[in-house]
């Protein structure tokens, strides 16, 4: 494993609940208080946050937000999962400047949150003389041995999906870098069950073309690591 980058300063709690999407109930263990952090990631996390779980938080960066906490990672047999998508794009960015992923080793001019048709992609590099666009998912749902995107039905990610059609068929590169936060998974795979729509569109691009290239990263409470690629497969199974 590849040491990518090191944890802001956190500290341990106990998940109490989920009031709404954004809003989490953490106990913090040291002080025996309860405190609300704000959940930056948009799936369900049935798995993850659950009363009881361990988390582990962080201080929020803005002194001015009204919820003063960030949560940061929960734990899943004994490792910790990411569940913090404001690191998606940080993590992608060091995993393609160290040269990672051996097929864009040789990116470069990268930019963050480009304006693309009628929305934003992560990324826009080149690779030679070609532009290669680059969306980035975080993937946190493992079910025997096998990583499943998205854990809830997305809209949104299905319209990323489609972007890299179109850019693809326009002549760019196009990519998928899919972060799944666990070393346990042998595979990765769409999750149908929960989203036909995605799934389908998934492997429509795949099959034109566009770049998929999923990827496991593994974090100790205290570093993040990148641990290797994952094959795709059809069917979870």
């Amino acid at each position: 494993m590849i040491k990518i980058f090191t944890l802001p300063p956190v500290i341990k709690g106990t998940f109490l609940d989920r009031p709404n999407r954004f809003l989490s109930l953490v106990k913090l263990n040291h002080l025996n208080i309860i405190e609300q952090v704000h959940v930056h990631d948009p799936g369900r996390l049935r798995e993850l946050l659950y009363s009881g779980n361990k988390v582990l938080i962080a201080q929020a960066k803005n002194k001015n937000r009204k919820t003063s906490w960030d949560l940061i990672c929960a734990n899943k047999d004994n490792e910790w999962i990411f569940v913090n998508s404001a690191y998606h794009r940080v993590f992608t960015e060091i995993i393609l400047k160290r040269s990672l992923i051996p097929e864009l080793s040789s990116i470069f001019d990268l930019k963050a949150e480009v304006k693309v048709e009628h929305g934003r992609l992560d990324f826009l590099g080149k690779i030679g003389d070609k532009n290669i666009w680059i969306e980035t998912k975080g993937c946190t749902l493992i079910k025997d041995y096998y990583a499943l995107f998205p854990d809830a039905p997305t809209k949104r990610g299905k319209k990323h999906v489609t972007t890299l059609i179109s850019l693809k068929q326009r002549g760019d590169r196009a990519a998928m870098i899919i972060l799944i936060f666990s070393k346990q998974p042998k595979y990765f795979c769409p999750n149908k069950d929960t989203d036909p729509e995605f799934a389908q569109e998934f492997f429509k691009a795949r099959n034109m073309g566009v770049e998929i290239y999923p990827v496991s990263l593994f974090c100790d409470g205290e570093f993040v690591y990148f641990n290797k690629h994952i094959l795709i497969k059809e069917d979870f199974k």
